[in-house]
């Protein structure tokens, strides 16, 4: 790969022959557009077709909670909601020859992948799809008690009021009389 040559993720100017051989399932024909094609281009098509896979995949599964109970009054639903759980009772062998694509280019790639990634993320951040998620360890930098030490101070208040095993609600636990957590983690 050329070192001047651009990763910003992008439509390939093939996407209708990366939508036909992705849709199809032709291994052959994706084999090709991968090797053929501008590696962010063709990264861009693949990381898209798996990422709407796994989305179809969480629609449906929310389609099918909504539909269970009317599906079972009306054939036609039922028709729909058996389509939907047949198209997508495989996905991984669907998605997995696109994914082994993907690694091969990013492979060929090399390290330069970083800005084909840094890229993608510009760009679902630009679109508002950006939602991180971050775990209790960030906030420790801050100066806040980690997920064990939380624990361990809502159980010793808990054990120092006596309210274990005694049947009341949780929300004594976090009542008005209640130690503030910034005041139990400085005293």
């Amino acid at each position: 790969m050329e070192e001047g040559t651009s990763l910003a993720p992008r439509v390939s100017k093939q996407d209708d022959a990366w939508r036909k051989a992705l849709l199809a399932g032709d291994i052959a024909g994706l084999e090709a557009l991968a090797r053929n094609d501008d590696p962010a281009a063709a990264l861009f098509e693949l990381e898209t077709y798996i990422n709407g896979m796994y989305r179809a995949r969480i629609i449906a599964d929310r389609v099918k909670a909504v539909a269970a109970p009317v599906s079972s009054e009306s054939p036609t639903l039922r028709g729909v909601v058996s389509n939907l759980r047949a198209e997508l009772s495989d996905l991984g062998s669907r998605v997995r020859p696109a994914s082994q694509l993907a690694q091969e280019i990013r492979a060929r790639i090399g390290w330069r992948v970083r800005e084909f990634d840094l890229g993608l993320l510009r760009r679902i951040r630009a679109d508002g799809m950006l939602s991180p998620a971050l775990g209790a360890g960030v906030s420790m930098g801050a100066g806040a008690p980690s997920w064990p030490d939380v624990v361990r101070l809502l159980l010793g208040e808990t054990l120092h009021r006596g309210l274990a095993g005694c049947g009341k609600s949780r929300s004594v636990l976090f009542s008005e009389q209640s130690v503030p957590l910034s005041v139990a983690v400085t005293h």
